[in-house]
């Protein structure tokens, strides 16, 4: 198997020898880094976490082809599947490797907390999450992963989107990195703490849960009644209806009205649709039901919620030009 530094590769232009794609990062603040990786790989190869010569913590949510995870003094392996993630930590004792199988497709994004700055002050938060590690949780246990969440996947995919250089949005990824990492540590802390915690999903099970939910991320205006879903993805409405609680915190009707309410307040926005057109390309029929939710959901009906943007877009471009 061939090794190949993060570092180096974060530095160069082209690997093409090792992986077909890219790496990038982007720096956050003094303390907290977001790396994206999107490649496939050429030959088996690992990355070794601890190239970065930090003592930092990290958390990757994975979004393509299983990820092998392997520690070379314990010589232990975890698998991380896709959509799920793991918060790495204790670097000082062990050297944590990323293997990549090749021709595998792996597309990760991982969160850097670094303890010290370039100028070697350390971060209040970094020291207080490593004193609720051992305080809470088992020092020795250097890999933490709970059961994928479909809120989890939301945010990693929100800082995907993100532009990431401008000062608005470096504050929004900070946020989310925040929600990511203390998602996992609740997780986690459920099922290594609590010895009845179980849950009651298959890894199939479950990734058929995150299919389901991608479909009505794709397009929340579908036909998605309870029956024929659970047929079209093999799984009973039972556990359809535990999979969303259990990963998203909601009921499977209650995930798609939201999906629905946020595609309706986007067509609002950057859309000429009519209301009434708006209702029925969400997957309404009642206008007065749509506005009623909506309403209920951003304070105002859908014809005041336009008027009120377009009225914002007036102000700013009067405030452009003067």
């Amino acid at each position: 198997m061939k090794s190949f530094n993060l570092l180096n590769i974060l530095n160069e232009r082209n690997r093409s020898d090792v992986i077909k794609g890219n790496i990038i990062k982007y720096p956050i603040t003094q303390y907290l880094t977001w790396i994206e990786m999107n490649f496939t790989a050429i030959p088996d190869s690992f990355i070794k976490l601890h190239d970065f010569e930090d003592n930092g913590t990290y958390y990757i949510y994975n979004f393509g082809d299983d990820l092998r995870i392997s520690t070379t003094a314990r010589n232990l392996t975890e698998t991380l599947l896709r959509n799920q993630s793991v918060i790495i930590k204790n670097l000082r004792t062990d050297k944590i490797r990323l293997n990549f199988d090749m021709n595998g497709t792996y597309k990760l994004g991982i969160i850097q907390y670094a303890k010290f700055n370039i100028n070697d002050k350390s971060d209040r938060l970094f020291v207080e999450l490593e004193s609720y590690f051992e305080e809470s949780i088992d020092t020795d246990n250097i890999l933490m992963s709970g059961i994928p969440s479909l809120k989890s996947g939301e945010y990693a995919r929100a800082i995907l989107a993100m532009n990431k250089t401008t000062i608005p949005d470096r504050m929004m990824v900070s946020g989310f990195c925040s929600l990511l990492v203390s998602i996992e540590l609740k997780h986690f802390t459920q099922t290594h703490n609590l010895s009845e915690y179980l849950s009651k999903l298959s890894d199939s099970e479950i990734q058929r849960i995150h299919a389901i939910a991608e479909e009505i991320d794709k397009n929340p205006g579908g036909n998605f009644a309870v029956y024929e879903i659970s047929k079209k993805y093999y799984i009973s409405e039972s556990k359809l209806q535990l999979g969303f609680r259990e990963l998203h915190g909601s009921s499977f009707n209650s995930y798609i009205t939201y999906k629905r309410l946020l595609k309706s307040e986007s067509l609002l926005k950057d859309s000429n649709l009519s209301i009434s057109e708006i209702v029925y390309t969400v997957g309404y029929t009642s206008r007065s039901y749509f506005s009623k939710i909506f309403k209920f959901q951003f304070g105002h009906t859908p014809t005041q919620f336009r008027r009120l943007y377009v009225e914002h877009l007036k102000n700013k471009c009067h405030s452009l030009l003067n």
